[in-house]
């Protein structure tokens, strides 16, 4: 329906919604059937006009996504597929991202195991494989691009690292463009990536260790967040147990000239 958002009562909705959905065989045939009315009624909105729908309805769809792909069901990856072209409206793009983010996440609360949820094998890794092509393009021109980064952000936060490295040079100039964002959590999120790739990919961040450094070092004075600036600053620490001493020399003068910047950081724990 139309109106707000309904505040924090549409996610409590949509989570009992979801877990209909998600275990139709387990709740008895009344559950069931809804859970079945709610799956149809998806796949017949999704063939509407997407632009006539509020972000309060792409929160309901994200937490009905999940349920359905958590066990596998075509029309959970068909409602996913809609995400990628409701991320292209302006109206719709921030909600979109967090759809994402509630599919891939995990749900400590309802949708899990100990609930006796039904969740598939590599229901992630499928999700992540369905939503990369899409993402990659959606960016050239996307005059949004903040959404699309949180997007990959919360695809990458959520994947087994060996899927990352599989797809990692085609993403890198993503990866590079969202270090120069202004949103904290974006920013914040982005370095946690790259302190993966630190761990996981050395070789790959040292074939491209200008562009990162260079990031690091400025976000190592970030005015908006500490969090961001204490991030930044533990990454590159990471980096002289990673690279050798002549990779890192070129960076000398610079990074003792922002590291005094940020001994007299405001914030002791920087």
């Amino acid at each position: 329906g139309g109106g707000g958002g309904g505040g924090g009562t549409v996610p409590v909705v949509a989570r009992l919604l979801a877990v209909l959905c998600n275990k139709p065989g387990v709740l008895g045939e009344r559950a069931a059937a809804i859970g079945e009315l709610v799956r149809q009624q998806c796949q017949t909105r999704l063939k509407d006009d997407l632009s006539k729908l509020q972000p309060h309805h792409i929160t309901v769809f994200a937490w009905i996504c999940k349920g359905l792909v958590m066990r596998g069901d075509a029309i959970g990856f068909e409602i996913g597929r809609a995400f990628f072209a409701t991320l292209a409206l302006r109206d719709l793009c921030t909600a979109s991202a967090e759809a994402v983010r509630v599919v891939m996440a995990d749900d400590d609360q309802h949708l899990n195991q100990q609930s006796q949820c039904v969740v598939q094998l590599f229901y992630k890794q499928r999700f992540f494989a369905q939503s990369l092509p899409l993402l990659m393009d959606l960016y050239p021109s996307a005059p949004q691009k903040q959404a699309l980064f949180l997007v990959l952000l919360h695809l990458l936060a959520n994947i087994p690292p060996p899927v990352l490295l599989a797809h990692l040079e085609k993403l890198l100039p993503m990866i590079t463009e969202a270090l120069k964002e202004t949103d904290p959590k974006l920013l914040a999120s982005s370095v946690k990536i790259v302190a993966v790739l630190l761990r996981e990919a050395p070789t790959v961040v040292g074939d491209h260790l200008v562009t990162f450094v260079r990031a690091l070092l400025s976000l190592m004075s970030f005015k908006d967040s500490m969090e961001v600036r204490r991030l930044a600053l533990e990454t590159l620490g990471t980096c002289t147990s990673t690279f050798n001493y002549h990779q890192l020399y070129p960076f000398k003068e610079d990074v003792v000239a922002r590291t005094r910047t940020a001994l007299d950081d405001h914030k002791r724990v920087v």
